[in-house]
């Protein structure tokens, strides 16, 4: 009887346990794509009209989420000329990519990410995973609000060739998706006894 009594109160903490961990790791991630897209990316001296991503859920970089990732493209002949700059809500801005390319063409399904070789590593399409040139997305954009307008400016920085701005992504990931077991942010200690009656758990 005692025996039947452990086994039915296991289940009944197991099956809580697992309701537990559905809550905490459901909408991990927030991705939003900018606009407008397709717009031309005019020759030296023209501007850019910048593509926003606008964020609506509420949170803090490095301590509620991570900037997991930037992806654009992008058609241009030269992107040798092409200076690409993501600027936060609060108007922080970090140098994704500075000229770099030579002569090459395109940014195509670009990825911009920490951890990856920096972007001065690669060439043309830059087809992958690379960090951005000027710093991480970690360090310069820490404890700031992911919540507003996400700009993504591109400017041709000579004159010849103009391009067009096809897409740009931006993903955010809880801090909580980076680790194996969610539950253990919501309670501790987890896998104690549940001793029988009249003992008491921890």
């Amino acid at each position: 009887m005692a025996i039947n009594k452990k086994l039915t109160l296991f289940a009944f903490f197991f099956l809580i346990v697992l309701f537990v961990k559905a809550q905490t790791t459901t909408d991990i991630t927030i991705t939003q794509c900018g606009t407008p897209l397709g717009q031309e990316i005019p020759d030296f001296p023209g501007e850019m009209i910048p593509s926003i991503a606008t964020i609506t859920q509420t949170g803090i970089i490095g301590s509620d989420f991570i900037l997991d990732f930037v992806q654009i493209d992008l058609s241009h002949i030269w992107v040798g000329d092409l200076k690409i700059t993501l600027i936060s809500p609060t108007g922080t801005s970090l140098i994704l990519s500075d000229r770099n390319g030579v002569w090459g063409s395109n940014y195509s399904k670009t990825i911009f990410t920490d951890g990856s070789p920096n972007i001065t590593t690669g060439s043309p399409p830059f087809t992958g995973m690379f960090e951005p040139e000027y710093g991480t997305f970690a360090s310069t954009f820490d404890g700031e609000p992911i919540t507003g307008n996400w700009t993504l400016k591109v400017e041709d920085l000579d004159a010849v060739f103009d391009g067009t701005f096809n897409n740009f992504c931006i993903r955010f990931l809880k801090t909580c998706s980076n680790q194996l077991n969610c539950i253990a942010q919501c309670g501790t200690p987890l896998g104690q006894e549940i001793p029988d009656f009249p003992g008491e758990m921890i």
